[in-house]
């Protein structure tokens, strides 16, 4: 898809219907046309009819015209970790105008997306236009594709996550960009467009788009506790480095070259403050004898290494290299594989 042709067909939409709201679910059905006063009374129609206290969300479901199109629209999910998509709107009988949430606890960054489809129809081509990145610049201007990942396929032929679609352009248009609070907004504001179009292999198949292969935080607690069970407790140290604004833990773990017992003397008044430690925790707890160090001390005169990753929710990728470099590099792992095709969520 060129980039002209792309913005030229933004440009004559004419009437389309939302059909994926994560306030509200999936089966929207706003039928509306491409008018500022219509858009706005659509908006004010779903906040007045679905988000008020006690409202049924989950049955959400508006007909605002009769009128459809020839093609059954896709249903969308995202509301599921590290899913992101905030709105989908059915501008054709195959296209599709999406839009993200900001990453968690910013106010317009956007790079990462991650959204479920079902009940397509095979012979289709659909295009997609996430329409709100803030970048000026991205990876899909140089190649890059996004990664599909078919419940079907995984079955049928053990294909898992794999770069795909066709037609990938980014550019920028005048649609609009950002949201307040995680609720979508209109801004007068110029943003930047990824389209790019997908056929589906199967029919009434679910598939996972995203920006590159997920690594969720529930994959990484569930990485890191494998990694714990596998490796000689006496080089390896587990710590909570501090919590996320989310609450959640940032992890801290630590590989010393040798264990403390190997190391007759070393940081003697270390041993000491430790086991200080553990008597005061016995004392807390009631127990008669001290709680001995469950973690190995780490000597602090030597020099250290420090791998840092994913400090931002989109980068992805990095986690994927950290982990990777832990488990192939640690000789007590029994298992190195890093294994980046996990399973979507059900």
């Amino acid at each position: 898809m060129h980039r002209a042709q792309a913005m030229a067909d933004m440009a004559h939409v004419s009437h389309h219907r939302l059909v994926y709201d994560y306030r509200i679910g999936t089966r929207v059905y706003v039928y509306q046309d491409s008018s500022d006063v219509a858009k706005k009374q659509r908006e004010k129609a779903i906040e007045n009819r679905y988000l008020t206290p006690g409202s049924p969300l989950q049955q959400a479901r508006v007909k605002v015209n009769t009128k459809e199109f020839s093609i059954k629209p896709l249903r969308f999910e995202s509301r599921f970790e590290s899913g992101n998509l905030a709105q989908a709107t059915q501008v054709g009988n195959s296209t599709y105008t999406l839009k993200l949430h900001n990453d968690v606890n910013t106010k317009g960054n956007i790079q990462w997306f991650y959204f479920a489809v079902s009940e397509m129809t095979k012979s289709v081509e659909y295009t997609f236009r996430i329409t709100n990145y803030t970048k000026t610049s991205s990876l899909f201007e140089n190649g890059m594709l996004p990664v599909v990942y078919s419940t079907k396929a995984k079955k049928q032929e053990n294909k898992g996550w794999h770069r795909a679609g066709t037609d990938v352009a980014y550019f920028k248009n005048s649609l609009g960009k950002g949201h307040s609070n995680s609720v979508v907004v209109t801004s007068n504001e110029e943003g930047y467009c990824l389209a790019f179009k997908y056929r589906f292999e199967y029919d009434d198949d679910t598939v996972y788009l995203a920006y590159c292969y997920p690594y969720t935080y529930t994959r990484l607690r569930r990485d890191i506790a494998d990694l714990e069970a596998a490796v000689d407790p006496s080089v390896f140290r587990r710590d909570t480095l501090c919590t996320s604004l989310a609450g959640n833990s940032v992890e801290c773990l630590t590989f010393p070259s040798d264990a403390v017992q190997t190391a007759p003397g070393f940081l003697a008044d270390r041993v000491a403050k430790e086991k200080a430690r553990g008597g005061e925790r016995a004392e807390e707890s009631g127990s008669e004898s001290p709680v001995p160090a469950e973690k190995p001390l780490i000597d602090t005169r030597k020099p250290v290494i420090l791998l840092t990753a994913r400090v931002h929710p989109g980068e992805v990728v990095a986690s994927h290299i950290i982990i990777g470099i832990i488990r192939v590099s640690n000789p007590y792992n029994p298992n190195p594989d890093p294994n980046p095709d996990p399973t979507p969520p059900a």
